[in-house]
């Protein structure tokens, strides 16, 4: 039988009905068949049906099925065929939409807000696949165009089938006995569908056979004791769990191992027993038949002796005991002891073996005693002499007197008449023929007599087990005798009393003089034990009484002692006169007697009697505990064997005082549930307390208690992780934790149409109307102030309550209850006050009352007047005297306030401004739109032409129309700002506004609203309200368990969760009893990027530059709270706000194809939508950039360009134009090129020649040449022109340069001055095309180069010429483009000259216009012949001064020009020849600018003015400062 535990009933009823409906068409009789449809079961394989079940299904005979199927988890079926409902898998069918408004592109589906899968335009039912069987499932589907999406209303709920139970944990297992283990286990993690029953299963370890222990109800106990008879002790048993869900099939848990507890061991045998010897034996055993249990040790009992082996291994199974008794009978048996995980199991001993122990040689055998004689001799004579006699009344006559007793041969004499206990002392002489010789003393003592006394004691009580017994030799007379007591202060004095015996507690004494016993009681001053006791005996008379007592001396003492159990004596040497008798039992009375032996005769004493004081109880044995429930066990004790006094009490730990002396039982409650227990029960005497040993006993399991709250943390947008601790009162062992969940959200009461910052739209199905945000139906229900009450006769709202009113009643509602109508008494935030004419009631909510006042207005909590000198500003009077407040300050009167006094801004007021919101602008140049809610936008009026308007606070073409701050086109939208006919509104008519295509059902806030089975309300509210808005309420889900873990776990992650979502989780331990619960902890995961972002709606206006509106909405699941959309076009940002709408008018081109995307963004991120694109009309070009331009050659260029940046269309002209010369080329064909080049063409000019025509007949007409060829290195201006059809754009002028040629005009204006006669100052300009940049100048004299220099330098002198010569010479000029020459230039120079003329020796600057000049004459004069003198101004130049003086040598030179500076020298003429001085430098004085022009004023506002101006034409020297007039 293969291990398999998941059925699928359905199926195998449908593959049976199957199967037999095709054996009987068939008439077959038993034979193999292979089952195609049957699917994998979930653990494992299946074995074939019995036939009893066959039978059920109506099969008479059992078929075989054939076929291998893997053991494997249980996995989704495929979709049934016909298409149907699955437990994981559901078909999804969906129409198309009825204005698809365009192409599909594709469709999404969505289940609760998340995309589930993406299905093409074309297709309409997709199978959803990886569903949850038994679970509610609804969707949704968005259809998409090209240009956006629409999401459909949500499905109809459908179930999924069940299937069988997913994630059964393993059963928790716990033994408690050695044959019974307790199972729990907890539900499934995904049932799957409702649990019918649970089966349990156990199987022996490491074996095949499965027994089915119980079914039980899927509601029932999720707890059960397994103590069938086939349980066995210290065996590991593995059991699993069975659930079955209704319709749904069977699976089964992993099977969990538990071990039984141990037990004493059975079948432990004799053991065998080897006689070593008569002191050794070796005792050898085998290990229990049933161990039950580790085997912890051995006993080998003889009984005595035992010994005990705890290294318990294979080797230690023999043991040698030594030092036994030889030939000696021994009992021999094995006590085996097992136990296991921190358990005992018990003991068991085993049948004795008899063995006797082998003989030995006798020992302790006394040595003989030897007496040797003497030698014989021929006759002996005895003397005596007496020593001493103790007994003597008088000291004897014949003391130390030597007496022959004797005379003769004989060896021994028996001297007889001897007096008692007397000391002799003998000689022998002996006699033979040669004399005598006397023998040493011999010494002896005759024996005593019979007592007559015996010695006289007294016994002390010293404790609970020992006595003092003191004593004397007897005496012969008492003389006196005394006892002195010692008890703190007391003493007594008793002349012939004797103390025998004293009471434990000091009070009570015995005396006996004269054999008669004396009881005395003393009380006692102090109740202290311990008492000091000496008895003090008189003297005897003398010594010699004490001999004549005892009629000897004193050879030892014997002590005895007995008592009812006992009876014990010791021998005590004759010296002693006191023993201390130990190890007594207390609280018994004991028989003394002293015997005193004389060495022949012993006399005993009078009997004293003395009794133990109470001991420590002994013997009391451990109580028997019966449990009685968790927290309490029942304490059954007896009596202690050896009570050793009179018990005063008894008391039961855990401590616990009975009360009670004498043996009975007590409840004892107040205990820790499952805990282990000593319980011992403590005697107590007076002397001390005893307690018993313990008995161990646990309390029955409880549920678990004081389970901490969890905490949380590490907190994400989909994660939590949650960490507990252990229960501060465990009450069992703890088997495992359950963390459970819940989430919160809103309570889905109304469904929301729209929602805005200032109104929302509630949408009702019909007959349904709203309370506040909710849909409530009024047949069943009343509003109260957005609260709703059930209906009931005879109630009336009041504000939120929902009360009995009396009809007619005069009463007044207030603070939710019914006040008596009073005069000038009115309700004032839920006070009932009266209110005089002329007062005023403020509201104090911080101190909870309200103030009543003389006034018209509230200063926070205060009535004042306004039409009084005071103003409130930030909620606190002040002095208004020339004052206001303007934004929560006091300001000047004067001030303009834009804003109010709470938020407003202080301006300095100016003609032509106004205010917009708080913003101080021109009225002139600014248009302020203000919205319904109060809030103010400006905008600066450009300088076109298209009329504006304001739409809330936006402002949008004149030919749009306005919906909530948002334009559109009113012939191709509509705008669902107005209540349909069967709507109410609760403040204004107008609901929120959603620009909607022309063609939808637009109203109340949606594009698609069904007047058929909703309602609509509105309610509208104020960004500036301060009005208490109601919380929404939250509701949470069904508590699902999300974790199940094992005891030694104590946290968990909790994955896959909704970001921005409020949980709530309890930790549930259990134990073998029941479940505990922890408080509940609520978090909310961190936001999330949003998900569900569609992409945004637009509308495209007639004009690009009105720019496009794009609306969007919220996206499908936040994950968050929306702080701001994001608008990319193209892939750049352009809008970040939170509104819904936007206007792109920021650089809208035409025909443009532009790419919009909408970001939804909460503080964790930002989600993007898909991309919506948008194509302009054609416009004009922009963008049009100049060509590029090559020179091939000095007199052409040619131009290239590209297509504009921003065509705004299709290109069909291009048009080239150059500046001066006008249209030279218009391109058709898209070449985007041209050569502009250096001929000369004919232009034909129809001229009328006096009227008259020519003799062609046609009109009179020249042709006149034009050079319209380019210069070399000249720029030329050029501008492009692009064509579309809706206008041409030019581009920027443009420069384009021709390459150098050689220069023309050279040396156009030859320019000389003689020196003298040999030199020649030589002067040239550039040419007059230069064609290119002058590069070097070479000046050729006669053919030959006399200077070679660059384009600064421009004259040369040239030297060293012979007088009366002529000279012609050339000037060459050179550029990159090549040389030219200029004309030959002659030059004659004088025969003779004035030479060595000196410069002006004195220049005077006189001012700005005249410059005084003074020199001296030549060096070199030609004799006898005038000098005239001129004086030459910039020679050289091209325009020089000459100013002729005649023959005087200095001059005064005026009407120069002002800070000007000037080359002089002076020209010395004789005969007509001239020569002339070198050259000296002076400046003109400065002067008062002049000619400057009229400054430029430009008004940059109402407050100022731009001034700009232009340098004067004649500054006339170095402007420090301009002086600006007004």
């Amino acid at each position: 039988m293969y291990d398999a535990c998941v059925t699928s009933p359905f199926l195998i009823a449908s593959v049976a009905k199957e199967l037999h409906q095709v054996l009987l068409a068939r008439g077959e009789q038993s034979r193999p068949w292979s089952l195609s449809r049957l699917h994998s079961m979930s653990c494992g394989s299946i074995s074939a049906p019995s036939s009893s079940v066959f039978r059920r299904w109506g099969v008479s005979k059992q078929y075989h099925f054939l076929g291998f199927i893997q053991p494997c988890r249980p996995r989704t079926c495929g979709p049934p065929d016909p298409p149907g409902l699955d437990s994981r898998a559901m078909l999804v069918t969906w129409q198309r939409p009825l204005k698809p408004n365009g192409v599909l592109t594709h469709y999404n589906l969505y289940q609760r807000g998340q995309l589930l899968l993406r299905a093409p335009g074309n297709a309409t039912t997709r199978t959803v696949a990886r569903l949850r069987p038994h679970t509610a499932y609804a969707f949704r589907v968005e259809a998409c165009t090209a240009k956006g999406c629409s999401l459909s209303p949500p499905s109809r709920t459908v179930w999924t089938p069940p299937a069988a139970p997913e994630g059964i944990p393993r059963p928790e297992l716990f033994s408690d006995t050695p044959t019974s283990v307790i199972l729990s286990w907890q539900p499934p993690a995904h049932p799957n569908g409702l649990v019918e029953n649970v089966t349990l299963e156990r199987r022996v370890q490491g074996e095949e056979e499965v027994t089915a222990l119980v079914t039980l109800p899927g509601n029932g106990s999720t707890r059960y004791m397994d103590k069938t008879s086939a349980l066995s002790p210290w065996t590991k048993y593995e059991y699993r769990v069975l659930m079955s869900t209704l319709g749904g099939g069977t699976n089964c848990s992993a099977w969990a191992e538990v071990t039984t507890r141990p037990s004493r061991p059975a079948g432990v045998q004799p053991p065998t027993v080897w006689v070593l010897g008569p002191g050794a034996a070796e005792v050898t055993w085998k290990p229990p038949l049933i161990q039950n249990g580790d085997v912890l040790s051995y006993e080998i009992r003889m009984p005595d002796p035992h010994v005990t082996i705890m290294n318990v291994t294979p080797a230690a199974l023999s043991h040698v005991i030594t030092g036994l008794t030889p030939f000696t009978d021994y009992s021999v048996s094995i006590v085996a002891c097992s136990g296991g995980l921190g358990h005992l199991g018990g003991c068991t001993e085993s049948s004795p073996t008899h063995v006797t122990t082998h003989p030995s040689p006798p020992q302790g055998v006394q040595p003989l005693s030897v007496a040797h004689s003497g030698n014989r001799m021929l006759g002996y004579e005895l003397l005596r002499r007496k020593i001493q006699q103790p007994l003597a009344s008088n000291p004897p006559e014949d003391l130390n007197l030597w007496h022959n007793i004797y005379s003769g041969t004989q060896r021994f004499y028996e001297d007889k008449g001897l007096s008692r206990f007397t000391t002799y002392a003998y000689k022998v002489f002996v006699h033979n023929s040669m004399g005598f010789t006397p023998s040493q003393e011999a010494t002896v003592t005759t024996w005593a007599g019979l007592p007559q006394r015996g010695a006289r004691g007294s016994v002390t009580v010293l404790n609970h087990s020992a006595l003092d017994v003191r004593w004397d030799k007897p005496k012969a007379a008492l003389s006196s005798s005394s006892v002195l007591l010692g008890l703190r202060s007391l003493a007594l004095s008793l002349l012939g009393w004797t103390v025998v015996s004293i009471s434990c507690d000091g009070n009570a004494r015995v005396f006996t003089g004269n054999s008669i016993p004396l009881y005395v009681h003393f009380p006692a001053e102090n109740s202290a034990p311990h008492l000091v006791i000496r008895a003090v005996l008189a003297r005897a008379g003398s010594q010699g009484g004490a001999f004549q007592d005892l009629q000897g001396d004193v050879e030892y003492y014997t002590l005895f002692w007995s008592s009812a159990t006992s009876n014990e004596s010791l021998k005590i040497l004759p010296d002693v006169n006191a023993h201390v008798i130990g190890h007594l039992s207390p609280n018994t009375e004991y028989r003394i007697l002293i015997s005193v032996f004389n060495g022949v005769h012993s006399i005993t004493s009078d009997v004293l009697y003395a009794t133990t004081c109470d001991g420590e109880p002994r013997g009391m044995p451990p109580p028997e505990v019966v449990i009685v429930n968790s927290t309490a066990v029942r304490v059954i004790w007896s009596s202690p064997s050896s009570p050793n006094g009179g018990v005063t009490e008894y008391s039961v730990y855990p401590a616990h005082r009975t009360g009670m002396d004498e043996p009975e039982s007590l409840l004892l409650p107040g205990l820790t549930p499952f805990t282990v227990y000593d319980i011992q029960v403590e005697v107590c005497t007076k002397y001390a307390c005893v307690k018993s040993n313990g008995t161990q006993v646990t309390t029955m399991e409880d549920t678990p208690s004081d389970m901490p709250t969890p905490t949380i943390h590490s907190i994400t947008s989909r994660s939590l992780h949650i960490d507990w601790t252990s229960p501060g009162k465990p009450n069992g062992i703890i088997l495992g934790y359950a963390v459970l969940r819940k989430s919160w959200s809103p309570c889905p009461r109304t469904q929301k149409a729209h929602g805005g910052e200032l109104c929302k739209a509630v949408m009702c199905q019909k007959p349904e109307t709203t309370c506040g945000h909710r849909c409530y139906d009024p047949e069943a229900k009343v509003c109260c102030a957005g609260v709703l009450h059930d209906a009931q006769p005879g109630h009336h709202c009041c504000e939120e309550n929902y009360i009995p009113l009396v009809l007619n009643s005069t009463g007044v509602c207030c603070g939710g209850r019914i006040q008596q109508a009073q005069p000038d008494h009115h309700c004032c935030s839920g006070y009932y006050v009266r209110v005089l004419p002329g007062e005023v009631c403020c509201p104090d909510a911080q101190h909870h009352r309200v103030a009543v006042g003389l006034g018209d207005a509230c200063c926070g909590r205060m009535p004042y007047s306004t039409a009084g000198a005071q103003v409130c500003c930030a909620g606190r009077l002040r002095d208004g005297h020339g004052q206001q407040c303007c934004g929560g300050q006091l300001v000047s009167r004067e001030a303009q306030c834009c804003g109010g006094a709470d938020r407003g801004v202080a301006y300095s007021r100016l003609p032509g401004m106004s205010c917009c919101g708080q913003d101080y602008v021109s009225v002139a140049e600014t248009r302020c739109c203000s919205a319904s809610s109060g809030d103010s936008k400006p905008h600066v009026l450009k300088n076109g032409r298209v009329p504006v308007k304001c739409c809330e606070t936006a402002l949008i073409p004149g030919s749009q129309a306005c919906c909530n701050g948002v334009g559109y086109d009113p012939l191709e939208y509509v705008c669902s700002d107005k209540a349909p006919t069967g709507t109410r509104t609760t403040d204004t008519p107008e609901a929120c506004g959603t620009v909607c295509p022309a063609s939808a059902t637009a109203h109340c806030g949606r594009c698609d609203f069904n007047f058929t089975s909703h309602v609509c309300t509105v309610i509208r509210g104020s960004r500036s309200s301060t009005e208490k808005t109601s919380v929404e309420e939250a509701c949470s889900s069904a508590e699902e368990l999300v974790h199940t873990g094992r005891a030694d776990t104590f946290s968990f992650t909790d994955a896959n969760l909704e970001p921005y979502t409020t949980y709530e989780y309890r930790i549930s331990a259990w134990n073998g009893y029941g479940r505990g619960f922890s408080g509940a902890v609520r978090a909310s995961t961190k936001e999330d990027v949003p998900q569900g972002v569609s992409a945004p709606q637009w509308i495209r206006t007639d004009h690009p530059e009105d720019g496009i509106v794009l609306t969007w909405k919220e996206p499908i699941q936040p994950n968050g709270h929306i702080i701001y959309y994001i608008l990319l076009r193209n892939g750049e940002e352009y809008f970040r706000g939170r509104s819904l709408t936007f206007s792109d008018t920021t650089g809208i081109q035409p025909f443009q194809e532009y790419s919009y995307q909408l970001k939804a963004c909460t503080v964790a991120g930002c989600a993007p939508s898909g991309e919506v694109a948008v194509t302009t009309p054609q416009g004009v070009p922009q963008s049009v950039l100049p060509p590029r331009i090559t020179a091939p050659r000095a007199d052409a260029l040619h131009l290239s360009w590209d297509a504009p940046e921003k065509p705004n269309g299709v290109i069909k002209e291009y048009q080239l134009r150059q500046v001066g010369k006008g249209l030279i080329h218009t391109d058709t064909t898209d070449r985007r090129e041209h050569t502009v080049t250096g001929k000369t063409y004919r232009k034909r000019l129809s001229l009328w020649l006096g009227g008259r025509a020519s003799q062609t007949g046609g009109p009179p007409h020249v042709s006149i040449g034009v050079d319209a060829g380019l210069q070399p290195y000249t720029s030329y201006s050029f501008t492009l022109t692009a064509c579309t059809s809706a206008g041409c754009t030019s581009s920027e002028p443009f420069l384009g340069q021709t390459l150098q040629a050689a220069p023309r005009g050279v040396w156009a204006t030859p320019r000389h001055i003689i020196i003298n006669s040999s030199a020649v100052e030589l002067y040239w300009s550039p040419p007059e095309r230069p064609n290119g940049l002058i590069s070097q100048y070479q000046l050729i004299r006669n053919g030959t180069s006399v200077f070679l220099g660059g384009s600064e330098d421009q004259h040369f002198t040239d030297q060293n010429l012979a007088p009366n010569s002529r000279y012609i010479y050339k000037l060459e000029a050179t550029t990159g483009g090549g040389s030219s020459f200029s004309d030959e230039y002659l030059v004659q120079t004088p025969l003779l000259t004035p030479e060595e003329i000196p410069p002006p020796h004195n220049i005077t600057v006189i001012g700005p216009y005249s410059v005084f000049v003074a020199w001296t004459p030549p060096g070199i004069l030609i004799p006898q012949v005038p000098v005239e003198y001129s004086v030459l101004l910039d020679a050289g130049s091209v325009a020089p001064v000459t100013s002729a003086v005649g023959q005087r040598q200095s001059i005064l030179l005026g009407n120069l020009t002002p800070f000007t500076p000037y080359e002089i020298r002076i020209q010395a003429c004789q005969n007509g020849s001239c020569g002339v001085s070198s050259g000296t430098f002076a400046r003109t004085s400065e002067a008062a600018p002049m000619d400057l022009s009229p400054p430029v004023l430009r008004a940059l506002g109402s407050a100022c003015i731009e001034v700009t101006w232009m340098p004067p034409k004649e500054p006339n020297g170095v402007v420090t400062h301009y002086f600006i007039h007004r």
